[in-house]
């Protein structure tokens, strides 16, 4: 009887979600900045060296401190990343985007003709210092997103 118990009260009331955090690497651009998606493609993770440190107050990049935002994505939420980010190289204009995710904001900065970093504002976090990542070009962009 408590047996039927527990299997009623676990169906009429046990409504979850099963999220799988098996990470599959996308790709990376050397050690600085890698991305990953989730196998269900539900999320994917930046993990990054911050450079942003080094114009604060810190002359060195602690290689050993890696940073990571995870956002939230459906089936083509990285090739559309991916085209956004290389349309806005070609464009050759200097450029903030900021795309907003339930997890934080992600911020293209095309800072430079031929360069965008990636700037994060992660809700997780609570810090108010924005995390900046290595300066990718296109060549990098293509190598971080698997395309070459």
């Amino acid at each position: 009887m408590f047996l039927l118990f527990v299997l009623f009260s676990g169906v009429a009331f046990g409504q979850f979600t099963v999220s799988n955090n098996d990470w599959k690497e996308v790709g990376k651009y050397f050690e600085g900045i890698k991305l990953y998606e989730n196998v269900d493609k539900t999320k994917a993770k930046i993990y990054y060296l911050d450079y942003n440190t080094i114009g604060n107050s810190v002359s060195v990049i602690d290689l050993s401190k890696y940073y990571e935002f995870i956002f939230s994505t459906e089936k083509h939420t990285l090739d559309n990343l991916h085209r956004l980010i290389i349309e806005k190289l070609q464009e050759k204009k200097k450029q903030e985007l900021i795309l907003n995710f339930q997890e934080g904001n992600l911020i293209l900065d095309f800072y430079a003709p031929n360069f965008v970093s990636f700037k994060f504002e992660n809700k997780a976090t609570n810090e108010d210092l924005k995390r900046t990542t290595v300066d990718l070009n296109i060549n990098r962009v293509n190598k971080l997103f698997g395309k070459k």
